[in-house]
């Protein structure tokens, strides 16, 4: 099957929506972490017939090196843009909170599925990383392997890279 891409404002490729999808397809639920406007989160929607918990604060990050996302937060309605993007999809949560806080409303093993795509600093990654793999069940994985924190904390946690999508979209498991 193939993901027909909305052309939501966002960070992923065609190559990387498309991977999302068919894998949210073999899933009784997703949780992803970090759904700005919801072009990632439109995909997981489309492809699981399950719950998809969106966790974000729609703040931005203050952190990211060029401060785009704290920016775009300040200028727009992130969060109303979101709901506008995915909001009718019956399958869909939203945890408008931090992550850590996020995770203490799950269960070990409760979620499928984890997508990690939040905050790219070292601390926050391992931190997210910390935080769900216990309540993770069968996958956890994330976006932007190259980004020196995501790649520093996988490493530094010993989780091992098992698939790589152009480089850009790279899956691990513990």
């Amino acid at each position: 099957m193939s993901y027909k891409d909305p052309n939501i404002r966002g960070w992923m490729f065609g190559a990387e929506l498309q991977w999302l999808y068919e894998t949210a397809t073999t899933m009784k639920n997703v949780v992803e972490i970090g759904s700005w406007e919801g072009k990632s989160t439109h995909a997981l929607l489309s492809g699981c017939s399950g719950a998809v918990i969106a966790v974000d604060t729609f703040k931005g990050s203050a952190i990211d090196p060029l401060h785009i996302t704290a920016t775009l937060a300040k200028e727009f309605d992130i969060y109303s843009g979101f709901k506008r993007h995915v909001g009718h999809f019956p399958n869909l949560t939203v945890m408008k909170m931090d992550s850590k806080k996020a995770a203490e409303f799950f269960k070990p093993k409760s979620a499928e599925m984890v997508f990690l795509d939040g905050d790219h600093e070292y601390e926050a990654v391992k931190q997210d990383i910390i935080s769900w793999l216990p309540v993770c069940k069968v996958l956890l994985c994330g976006h932007d392997y190259n980004a020196p924190g995501v790649c520093g904390a996988l490493k530094d946690l010993g989780l091992k890279v098992v698939n790589n999508i152009d480089s850009i979209l790279e899956c691990w498991i513990s």
